[in-house]
């Protein structure tokens, strides 16, 4: 991935090339489009590696060590505004002072017990893609231990539909291996490209597929850890009544109690179709209230992703992949008239891309009964495909507004439908009201997606032009704002980014003052000296 950004070093959105859109956020941001400047990799200056020789020799003898200035700056923060922003400038406090690339359990445990008894820090790394700071060492004397060559597939079994896989391996190998047995693990995240299995259980990811197939969480059977001083594995059955769930304890810790090596995993049989497809509603309650209806009644899509007037403005501007217009390929002149009679007009219109997967006959079955209980208007395949081609893709963009000194993140969280517009609305105002007080105009758009019967998921993005030289503090205010307005109105503090840093000073809030005393205990029985990513969702 590039060192200052998001991705692949020769790939990019296509941002500046799209003039339209551009247009449209010079006048909506107030900004002049000047590209911003960033510090040059060979002129960033590290903080001095503080370990002994003798240490560094130690770990070299245990697997492959780096004490490589790129090495060092890529595995000092993760991909958050905040991250990408600092090491821009080359602002970087800590660095680890080296990236230990372990290929064994065995040699894991080894790094572990080195460290622990010299008082090292060790920070897990997978893809580097956390975006609430989970990944920066808080302290000096820090190694991180980069789990890229464990990267294999240990076993699969096709009778009970599991897979053995180490935690190191990335998005798109683990899909492709699973797809030529057969198989998917139906785990898609904005981040798959570039992010690892044991990332996304230690975070409790959910991918844009996670209505159908679930959270991670859920796509575990079981797991392994090594410790400081020593190795966890939970049983691989498919579910238990022996007390407490130890699996579900891990799950979700972060790099906080040791170092995710290898899970077991259920999987589901790779879909023998797919269907992605896109409705338009007046409004955003309207296509709420019909989310609500389609997965209560039973129908499970892969996606069901439904934006905001604001987030569906921008994506009608974006353009598809071959550089035409989204707006131009749903909303010609006959159809845009027809949908308008229909009273399908104005700015509060928004979209709604549904994803169906599975054998043949139940997509088909689904997509008639979707159409039947979905109130809004139906805009054909087109849009759907053109989501799901740069599904994966809208990082990119971020890195292109930051160029053009635009303030832009994302934050997310879940409520129950009942709550839902409620949430919505405390959020977006919040959001918006932390944006003006700094003087600037902004964007805030959101979209629904992740779908219970419960509830559902509320994703937000905000864009504004960065106030120079407070562009940190500004960032603050405003994730501050939309945290209390989420804490304070019956949100969760985060549906799948997880904690971090940057959340850590609520965890007691939403978990309550015993649970998190819990934690710390845990982390003391698993993690005694405190060497595991200290500082990491506070504890």
């Amino acid at each position: 991935m590039k060192w200052h950004g998001w991705g692949e070093e020769d790939k990019e959105f296509g941002l500046k090339k799209n003039e339209r859109l551009l247009s449209f956020l010079k006048g909506l941001l107030d900004i002049d489009l000047a590209e911003t400047e960033k510090k040059r990799l060979e002129d960033i200056v590290l903080p001095d590696i503080t370990l002994p020789g003798s240490t560094l020799r130690d770990l070299s003898s245990i697997c492959e060590t780096s004490t490589d200035s790129y090495d060092r700056l890529t595995h000092s923060m993760g991909k958050g505004y905040k991250d990408l922003l600092r090491i821009r400038r080359g602002e970087v406090k800590y660095a680890p002072d080296a990236v230990v690339f372990p290929g064994t359990n065995e040699e894991v445990i080894k790094v572990l017990e080195l460290a622990d008894m010299i008082d090292v820090a060790v920070v897990p790394y997978g893809g580097g893609t956390s975006v609430v700071s989970g990944l920066e060492p808080g302290r000096k004397n820090t190694i991180s231990l980069d789990t890229r060559k464990l990267d294999r597939i240990l076993d699969i079994d096709k009778v009970s539909m599991t897979a053995h896989v180490q935690a190191g391996i990335l998005g798109p190998e683990l899909e492709r291996k699973l797809n030529a047995e057969g198989f998917t693990l139906g785990h898609f995240p904005q981040s798959f490209e570039f992010s690892a299995l044991g990332g996304w259980i230690a975070t409790r990811g959910a991918g844009q597929s996670s209505t159908k197939y679930g959270k991670i969480e859920e796509m575990v059977e079981a797991l392994t850890m090594c410790c400081p001083h020593g190795k966890i594995s939970t049983k691989k059955v498919p579910a238990s009544a022996t007390g407490s769930d130890m699996k579900q304890v891990l799950i979700g810790s972060e790099g906080s109690f040791g170092v995710i090596t290898d899970a077991v995993l259920r999987l589901h049989k790779s879909p023998e179709k797919r269907h992605y497809s896109a409705f338009l509603f007046r409004n955003f309650k309207e296509g709420t209230e019909s989310l609500r209806r389609l997965v209560q009644t039973g129908i499970t899509p892969a996606v069901a992703r439904l934006s905001d007037a604001g987030e569906t403005r921008i994506n009608m501007r974006l353009g598809s992949s071959k550089g035409s217009s989204l707006l131009k390929n749903i909303m010609n002149t006959m159809v845009k008239a027809y949908v308008k009679h229909r009273g399908y007009a104005g700015d509060e219109l928004c979209m709604m891309i549904l994803g169906l997967e599975g054998d043949r006959d139940q997509v088909e079955f689904d997509l008639k009964r979707s159409k039947k209980l979905l109130d809004g208007f139906y805009l054909g395949t087109s849009p759907g495909r053109q989501w799901y081609e740069r599904r994966f893709d809208l990082p990119y963009a971020r890195d292109e507004l930051m160029d053009l000194g635009v303030l832009v993140e994302t934050l997310e969280t879940s409520t129950n439908w009942s709550n839902l517009m409620n949430l919505y609305g405390k959020i977006y105002t919040a959001i918006g009201d932390a944006i003006r007080a700094y003087g600037v105009k902004g964007i805030v758009m959101a979209h629904v997606s992740h779908l219970y019967s419960e509830g559902a998921s509320l994703y937000y993005t905000f864009a504004a032009k960065a106030v120079e030289g407070r562009e940190i503090e500004q960032w603050h205010a405003i994730k501050t704002a939309a945290t209390e307005a989420i804490m304070g109105n019956g949100g969760a503090l985060s549906h799948h980014h997880g904690i971090g840093r940057e959340h850590a000073a609520w965890l007691k809030q939403e978990l309550g003052h015993e649970w998190v005393k819990a934690l710390k205990e845990l982390k003391k029985n698993f993690d005694p000296n405190e060497i595991m990513n200290p500082g990491n969702m506070g504890l």
